[in-house]
């Protein structure tokens, strides 16, 4: 038996540039082997190779396969190209030369950097070695800033750089960056975002899909869009859930919004995925076709962030769930149904003060009151709130058109004007960092945060300019046009759904005496049209 049995380690990574000749996996192996002919004290054991892994972290197949043999007594020389195919992370490097091989007596060459801990001791202590596993730390760290650098600027320019195609859309087959309907799904993500809008609870509207037999995200990737996917537990991707459904209603591609870098990688030695904070989410509008309008999209919003909510046996939402509070106390009315069963099958319901029934009498009184009556009393309000809207929109426009319009143009413009200037003040800043890395006065890294940190500024302060632009544009007072266009789609309201008690009210404040006051949306508006009114009338 030979003095030496050999573990040959070869090691190559996309960072390294797999086309790179001299990094190959081939030549690292020829390379090797002809050094080995030139020894016989060496016996070559076994080749461990790692092709397509990072040298930045130490948790490769074949490497820890090569430390299980040396710790098994099995190898105890190690032969690698040069120090940078043994790995990047000059701490776990060091850590590997300096103390756990001479611990287990493990002869380390590297051939190109012409070190062997046997035949030269002095060659592995030498204070050149920790410099070289510095620089190729280092030359992983540039690379993965300017590979950042690089990837972040496409994603501001509001190229989809991601793997997984969110479901309702497909790659475009001319550009593999940009995003294009699925007609079948799309249909499907507009079933569910109307079906929400009805009132029914994301459990509910899964429910539905799957009576439906409306193949989930995961199928209709394998069976219509014949895209391989590798499930760990294909079984729960069969059926919709409640999660798939609020993942769906909760994604803001359907806005037509590119949103990305919601998760970062901790470091480029430290390769595990968390959430980013929002603030540093790269978001885009218009990149793609909506599935669903913003009005109808922040609807649902404030559906799933209501704690509110609680859902009725077959799924649906309360009418009035989250909305009725005690006038008094101001805390949640409970609702109750009773036992007793009607003629038509139906039960009395009954809305109580949740104070009085949960805590303490003392506390507050019952402020009892039938559903029954309390819709009657809120259709009634909704009823005379869209009357007098719409007795007031002849007035609102002819006091828009006579003394808003102007007022309102000189303002957009003058926005526009100072969101220019800032946009000046930020090119004149990206141009001198550039200037200053030329002359040596930052360094390469600082300059790529710069213009980073410049470029995401510069995209934002664009938007809002293109904002400020439409709207001048179109100058119209599109609060109030909202406004009045939202009560006009009520104006021959005979019944409640959830959906219109959701539109409309913000809050249902109950007395005793089954009297109601009702907190109205919008508030802010009409506040601004009677003030409208009250200075016209004053003027004439």
């Amino acid at each position: 038996m030979n003095k030496w049995n050999v573990g040959i380690y070869i090691r190559l990574s996309q960072e390294d540039g797999d086309k790179e000749e001299s990094n190959s996996v081939t030549n690292q192996r020829e390379l090797i082997n002809s050094y080995i002919s030139e020894d016989k004290e060496l016996n070559v054991y076994d080749y461990y190779i790692d092709d397509g892994w990072s040298g930045t972290n130490f948790d490769r197949p074949d490497f820890k396969r090569l430390i299980a043999d040396v710790e098994n007594n099995v190898i105890n020389t190690i032969i690698v190209k040069d120090l940078s195919r043994f790995g990047r992370n000059y701490i776990e490097v060091g850590n590997y030369l300096e103390q756990i091989f001479p611990v287990n007596n493990i002869r380390f060459i590297a051939i190109n950097d012409c070190i062997d801990s046997y035949k030269d001791p002095e060659s592995i202590n030498s204070i050149i070695v920790p410099f070289k596993n510095l620089m190729n730390d280092e030359y992983c760290r540039d690379i993965s800033q300017k590979v950042k650098y690089a990837l972040n600027t496409r994603k501001r320019n509001g190229e989809f750089m991601g793997s997984m195609i969110p479901y309702g859309y497909i790659r475009s087959t001319e550009d593999k960056h940009k995003l294009v309907i699925d007609d079948e799904a799309a249909k499907v993500v507009k079933k569910i975002f109307k079906n929400a809008l009805k009132g029914l609870g994301t459990t509910a509207i899964a429910r539905k899909l799957n009576k439906d037999g409306i193949n989930t995200p995961s199928l209709h990737k394998i069976n219509v869009l014949k895209i391989k996917c590798n499930y760990r537990n294909s079984g729960k991707s069969n059926y919709w859930n409640d999660s798939m459904v609020a993942h769906i209603l909760r994604n803001r591609v359907y806005l037509g919004e590119m949103v990305q870098c919601k998760y970062k990688t901790v470091s480029y030695k430290i390769h595990k995925r968390v959430k980013n904070s929002k603030e540093n989410w790269i978001i885009v509008k218009g990149t793609h076709e909506a599935l669903v309008s913003y009005n109808d999209f922040d609807k649902v919003q404030k559906m799933l962030d209501s704690r509110g909510w609680k859902c009725n046996h077959d799924g649906t939402i309360s009418t009035f769930a989250g909305k009725v509070k005690c006038g008094d106390c101001k805390c949640a009315m409970h609702k109750n149904t009773s036992g007793t069963i009607r003629k038509d099958g139906s039960r009395v319901v009954h809305y109580y003060c949740s104070t009085y029934t949960r805590k303490s009498h003392n506390l507050c009184t019952r402020h009892g009151i039938k559903y029954e009556v309390l819709e009657d009393l809120v259709l009634k309000a909704i009823q005379n709130q869209t009357k007098l809207v719409l007795e007031q929109e002849k007035l609102i426009k002819k006091i828009y058109a006579e003394n808003r319009k102007e007022e309102m143009k000189a303002e957009y413009k003058e926005k526009i004007k100072e969101l220019n200037e800032e946009l000046s003040k930020l090119d004149v800043l990206k141009r001198e960092s550039y200037m200053d890395w030329k002359k040596n006065i930052i360094s390469q890294n600082d300059y790529f945060i710069f213009v980073e940190n410049y470029s995401k500024s510069i995209n934002e302060i664009n938007n809002k300019i293109k904002e400020f632009e439409d709207k001048l544009n179109g100058m119209k007072d599109e609060t109030i046009d909202n406004y009045i266009v939202k009560y006009k789609q009520f104006c021959n309201i005979t019944s409640l759904d959830r959906e219109t008690v959701d539109e409309l009210i913000e809050t249902i404040y109950v007395f005793e005496n089954n009297k109601i006051e009702i907190k109205f949306k919008y508030n802010d508006i009409n506040k601004k049209i009677l003030e409208m009114i009250g200075k016209e009338i004053n003027y004439g």
